[in-house]
């Protein structure tokens, strides 16, 4: 087996370590990517949560606003509704893009990959969905909607009784999942993924 720098594309072998001992750059020292069991009933987990965290933010009001004996609440949905009201189309467009849609988009196609390869199944499509995988995990925000969302409930606290719903509580839920996710490698899935398709060539 042999090993590429991603900084300095040099190749070299393995040192002999065990997988869980990191491995650097014989060049440049930069740590090495070395193929590790994929975790899947892990990721699986963080990803099945992750939808739920994300039915449950979408559902219920995120927070509730109340001044002069009126209340108002507000989830994600209705916060897009108001900005294209009001005229910022970008901005609403952009909010349903970054904290919908890709998402969404990322926790279902984890759910289809990682069921499939736990069932040592190679799903068709799996090339192009690992590609859209890496190409949304670092465009979907929802973290910047929940700083959003705490800093807007900051400022108006002067002017009005801001309470958190379940929707935030969801949201936060919902970040956590999301950043543990993208903790782990995809490449640990391609290495999966080769295996499997190497085995049914055989």
């Amino acid at each position: 087996m042999l090993l590429v720098c991603d900084h300095c594309d040099t190749v070299q072998t393995p040192s002999g370590r065990a997988p869980t001992v990191s491995q650097h750059c014989a060049r440049c020292d930069h740590e090495l990517y070395v193929p590790k069991p994929a975790r899947l009933d892990h990721m699986l987990a963080l990803a099945l949560t992750g939808i739920v965290a994300f039915v449950i933010s979408n559902t219920y009001p995120v927070v509730t606003l109340s001044a002069h004996g009126r209340e108002r609440s507000a989830t994600l949905l209705l916060a897009v509704s108001a900005a294209a009201d009001q005229g910022a189309i970008a901005v609403a467009v952009i909010t349903l893009v970054a904290t919908f849609v890709l998402p969404l988009t990322e926790l279902l196609l984890y759910t289809w990959v990682l069921l499939a390869l736990r069932e040592h199944h190679v799903p068709r499509g799996f090339r192009s969905a690992m590609h859209t995988l890496r190409a949304i995990r670092h465009w979907s925000m929802v973290e910047v909607f929940l700083l959003a969302v705490i800093v807007a409930a900051v400022k108006l606290g002067d002017l009005a009784t801001v309470t958190p719903g379940i929707g935030v509580f969801a949201l936060f839920v919902l970040t956590c999942c999301v950043g543990f996710l993208r903790r782990f490698d995809l490449r640990d899935l391609w290495t999966l993924f080769s295996r499997e398709t190497g085995a049914r060539a055989l």
